[in-house]
């Protein structure tokens, strides 16, 4: 503004002044306002001047705006990000879900497959359990009397369910189940508590049978036979329903927990206690064309069965030779009476039902701490034990190494008419460390005096 003339300067000096006093112009004041508003009309130094002014306006508010929308921008770009991230946080809270389900049946598949030493460290297990029979946690059986049920366990069926946590256990001693000698359904739930259902006869005699994982938790023990399979009733010795089925094959579905078999060439679902449903008219064909349904679905298999044997187990002895027992080592068996009649399984939400290795025969110490030559007047009581160690493999391959003392009780002693007959490792859990036994043995005084003894139980490792 500096080049416009002092003139012009002086007069809108003096304007101001009048306006601000309220003095009318006068004709000459009016004539000097027209002719400076010509001069500055016509100067090319006050128009030049004036677009300078508004131009550095026109700059600052451009800059502001331009701030703006950057700020606008990134606000914009800030809230789009929040949101597609809180459209994430179902999937993440299922993922996590899912993981969190997960992490624990899959620890041990991803244990088994680094080095044992680092393994067992990890675990904390390796060698650490001992187990006593007379510190036994829950008689199973238990029996003194005059009739002969030496006989040790015929059939054993076992899982561990990693995914609920549960043991299960079936035993019998095939024809040679009697009152005394009862079947046995054992379950250990997952807070330890151990609950059975006992059975005075053979609950079946033929086909094929197993525990398979239901929907409510539970695993029941199931019987295929004939084309007809038959679902236990829970905590008893009763069939809860049977169904005739296509096949032997049942798989489990991960996400509704459903079994699925096929019974007339169509899709049923299996539930505990309401039976068999129909889904849809999904039909297969045979049983590859159910394989690959299950297999394209993820399902997983559920079913391993083992055959039923019919007969009785034979009975080795250890017998007293008046002064010693016969065999200074025993064979402790595992099981039933072989491996053709005894299935070790586990089940868990990666890989379905597996099957066990059956361990290997392990052999033990046999002791006497009170044995004495017999007179015609007194009867001793003598306690014998079998103490040793045993590795039991899981479905992962892990091992579990238990330090076992056993003790049978004689009621009464004479030379060469007293025995025990082989101990049994009846089935282990890995999930609770503990071991189902059986043990039994003879004893002769007199004629009228011979006594058969029995027992069962299980025991945890400590």
């Amino acid at each position: 503004m500096s080049t416009i003339s002092n003139a012009a300067q002086i007069m809108v000096d003096k304007l101001v002044a009048d306006l601000n006093s309220e003095t009318p112009l006068s004709a000459e004041d009016q004539l000097l306002v027209a002719k400076a508003l010509d001069t500055m009309k016509n100067s090319t130094t006050f128009e030049t001047a004036l677009i300078a002014v508004v131009e550095e306006h026109f700059n600052t508010a451009d800059a502001a705006l331009t701030a703006a929308k950057n700020d606008i921008n990134a606000a914009k770009t800030s809230i789009e990000t929040q949101s597609t991230n809180l459209d994430l946080i179902p999937g993440i809270q299922t993922s996590i879900d899912t993981s969190l389900s997960d992490m624990n049946t899959s620890l041990d598949t991803s244990l088994a497959t680094i080095a044992p030493s680092v393994r067992d460290n990890v675990r904390g297990v390796f060698n650490k359990h001992q187990i006593g029979y007379y510190q036994v946690d829950h008689s199973l059986t238990a029996y003194v009397g005059q009739n002969g049920y030496q006989y040790a366990p015929a059939n054993v069926a076992s899982l561990d369910n990693y995914a609920t946590g549960e043991f299960y256990t079936f035993v019998d001693f095939g024809n040679q189940t009697t009152s005394v000698r009862r079947a046995l359904i054992i379950r250990v739930k997952s807070d330890g508590s151990v609950s059975t259902a006992s059975h005075a006869a053979q609950f079946f005699t033929s086909g094929i049978y197993g525990f398979c994982p239901f929907a409510d938790g539970s695993s029941r023990l199931c019987r295929y036979d004939a084309g007809t399979l038959s679902i236990q009733k829970l905590g008893a010795f009763s069939w809860e329903f049977s169904k005739a089925v296509d096949y032997q094959n049942i798989y489990y579905d991960k996400a509704s927990k459903d079994l699925y078999c096929v019974s007339g060439g169509f899709l049923h679902t299996i539930d505990a206690t309401d039976g068999f449903t129909t889904i849809g008219d999904v039909t297969f064909i045979n049983v590859e064309a159910f394989e690959a349904w299950a297999l394209e679905n993820g399902h997983l298999r559920a079913d391993s069965f083992v055959n039923y044997f019919n007969g009785s187990r034979g009975k080795n002895q250890v017998s007293n030779q008046g002064n010693r027992f016969d065999a200074p080592m025993i064979v402790s068996i595992m099981g039933g009476f072989s491996n053709t009649y005894t299935k070790r399984a586990g089940f868990d939400l990666t890989s379905g039902i597996m099957t066990a290795d059956y361990p290997l025969t392990n052999y033990f110490s046999v002791y006497n701490t009170a044995i004495t030559a017999y007179d015609t007047t007194t009867s001793r009581a003598v306690w014998l034990s079998w103490k040793g160690q045993a590795m039991f493999r899981d479905v992962y391959g892990v091992m579990e190494r238990q330090s076992v003392e056993l003790f049978s009780l004689a009621n009464t002693h004479r030379d060469d008419n007293q025995r025990m007959y082989t101990p049994v490792m009846v089935a282990f859990s890995h999930i609770h460390k503990c071991l189902i036994s059986d043990v039994s043995g003879y004893d002769y005084y007199t004629s009228t005096s011979a006594a058969y003894w029995q027992a069962c139980g299980l025991s945890f490792g400590r």
